[in-house]
């Protein structure tokens, strides 16, 4: 996570004590979001404080959760995300992961702050950092560091290409 981890005193908002100050700045106010919704803490849900109803939200084709919010012009937020920086007052860096891979329980104690890489190791299909390629029926290796990705080679077995995964995953830790 990005940012400096200082000891606050919670507040209401905000139920843990350590509270990560985040270097990241969102679209829209985390005290705009206190505005608009009301949290239910047991069922995760954000409710609109205008209409008393439910927000609910909508997925797109990588099941992803979303939740619109309009001001001159929509913006699509992560309904996680927007679960998240509600309660800790703060939006997450640089992405926030569903601990337990289900993408509409937004209660918090199931969400954290999370990278690209942590969400994939979260997720089921994550293979070690190996990929099979039937039309060569081979095994291939990549990591991505910092945004770029560097193939590190083809293998004919698959623990082969993840020995090769780990070996460049603690060379760029």
């Amino acid at each position: 996570m990005v940012g400096v981890v200082e000891r606050q005193l919670p507040t209401p908002r905000q139920p843990i004590a350590l509270i990560a100050v985040s270097t990241v700045s969102q679209s829209i106010p985390v005290e705009r979001l206190w505005e608009l919704y009301a949290y239910n803490p047991l069922t995760g849900l954000l409710y609109s404080r205008k209409t008393k109803k439910v927000r609910k939200g909508f997925f797109n084709a990588r099941r992803d959760n979303l939740i619109t919010y309009y001001k001159r012009k929509p913006h699509c937020l992560s309904y996680g995300a927007t679960v998240y920086a509600w309660c800790a007052g703060e939006w997450a860096s640089p992405t926030v992961d569903h601990i337990d891979q289900n993408p509409r329980n937004h209660r918090f104690d199931n969400l954290r702050p999370a990278t690209t890489r942590e969400q994939t190791h979260n997720q089921g299909y994550f293979q070690g950092g190996a990929t099979y390629r039937p039309d060569r029926g081979k095994w291939f290796a990549r990591i991505v560091v910092e945004g770029k990705t560097i193939h590190l080679g083809t293998f004919s077995s698959k623990a082969e290409a993840q020995a090769a995964y780990q070996i460049a995953l603690k060379g760029h830790s």
